[in-house]
């Protein structure tokens, strides 16, 4: 299993994608705020969707976990949007996200290409620390 080094609600700490797991599905909204989950490890007929969840706007979400992406984790998310669109699930009504905190270009390229959004909680929560002590030492 992979590890990497990965902020979490203020946690520093190796941890794999079975622990990045269990810590998002409890906090579901560092990917997006009003997920709701939907299964957690939904088996489908080519694999195991690690969140499936439901947006605001009442889409359902197959969210990947990844700690080191690469293109594999991206044709695992097109076999997961196939077997669910096959099963009954529309299209319009589905969205993929992949979770990991960095990404190749060609990576980055395959998700736009298929319209895969990708989310890198590492980088928000580093991001959201600088604006706050831009913010603090500003305002001194």
């Amino acid at each position: 299993m992979s590890e990497m080094q990965i902020s979490l609600l203020g946690q520093r700490q190796k941890m794999r994608e079975k622990e990045l797991e269990n810590k998002l599905e409890k906090n579901l909204n560092r990917i997006e705020p009003g997920l709701n989950l939907v299964e957690r490890q939904k088996k489908v007929d080519i694999g195991i969707i690690d969140l499936f969840c439901k947006d605001r706007n009442d889409k359902y979400i197959i969210i990947k976990l990844k700690i080191k992406a690469n293109t594999n984790a991206i044709v695992q998310l097109v076999k997961y949007n196939m077997a669910l669109i096959k099963n009954i699930f529309n299209k319009k009504r589905l969205r993929a996200i992949l979770v990991a905190p960095k990404l190749s270009k060609s990576v980055k390229a395959t998700c736009d290409f298929f319209n895969f959004e990708i989310k890198n909680i590492y980088k928000e929560r580093t991001m959201v620390k600088k604006r706050r002590s831009k913010q603090s030492k500003n305002a001194k």
